[in-house]
């Protein structure tokens, strides 16, 4: 500035400053890269998008949270299908071709879990007249009760497994989504900082403005009291384009 340089030709970064570094601060200049109305529409749809990804995971949280202490039968049949087919056949309840209902002892509805249900405690399927399932599934109903509970917990941690998995990937598709906006959001930042021959900083404002500083691609970097900051510092304000490093002050 003492030497005449244009005050439209900087930019500064970070929350202090003089009355005379004020109005070069970014946050004053940065209403000159304005959003246009296509970019606001995208930060609102991807706002919404993230609020319903929030959801999302809280309720598979909660699920997961559930299915630690309690997997229902019914979840479990689903497992078996797609991932454990002998099993799914093994415990479906076989469908009457003439419309009947099929009932157990006293004429009570079978629901679908039962033969699951009887599996897990160590019964055959004899008890809700199904003796075909004994010669279809000899090997599966045969099994002991330590090897039924051994199964039982494989399953068990093969669903939450993927339940754990699928929590992963929904909060990595919210952390993208708002990194998306935000980044949308700050686009006039990037814009406004090209557009300036110097920018000036904190070593703290170098590290929370990193990505903005990556875009920009400045060629020179200017260290004063050099000797004061620790070389991490410098390496933050490091970019891929950068040519020239200038320490000033640096006694050692």
């Amino acid at each position: 500035m003492d030497i005449g340089v244009p005050s439209e030709c900087m930019v500064r970064l970070g929350s202090k400053s003089s009355a005379r570094t004020e109005q070069l601060s970014l946050q004053k200049q940065a209403g000159r890269g304005s959003l246009n109305s296509a970019d606001w529409q995208t930060i609102r749809e991807l706002k919404e998008r993230c609020g319903n990804l929030s959801r999302e995971m809280n309720r598979m949280y909660q699920d997961y949270r559930r299915f630690t202490t309690n997997i229902p039968y019914s979840v479990l049949l689903q497992h078996l299908q797609f991932e454990h087919p002998e099993y799914f056949d093994a415990f479906l309840i076989p469908k009457s071709n003439d419309g009947m209902v099929r009932v157990g002892k006293g004429g009570r509805k079978i629901e679908e879990t039962e033969l699951l249900e009887r599996w897990r405690i160590g019964k055959s399927p004899s008890g809700i007249q199904i003796p075909e399932k004994i010669r279809a599934d000899k090997e599966i109903w045969s099994m002991n009760s330590q090897d039924r509970a051994k199964k039982m917990g494989e399953w068990r941690e093969e669903i939450l497994g993927d339940m754990a998995q699928a929590l992963a990937e929904t909060g990595q598709d919210y952390n993208l989504s708002l990194r998306a906006s935000d980044d949308m959001f700050n686009k006039k930042y990037t814009t406004l900082l090209k557009s300036k021959r110097i920018i000036a900083c904190t070593t703290t404002a170098a590290a929370m403005y990193q990505d903005y500083l990556k875009e920009v691609d400045p060629a020179v970097l200017l260290v004063e009291e050099a000797g004061e900051v620790l070389e991490s510092h410098i390496i933050c304000a490091l970019g891929p384009s950068t040519k020239q490093i200038i320490l000033i002050g640096d006694h050692k």
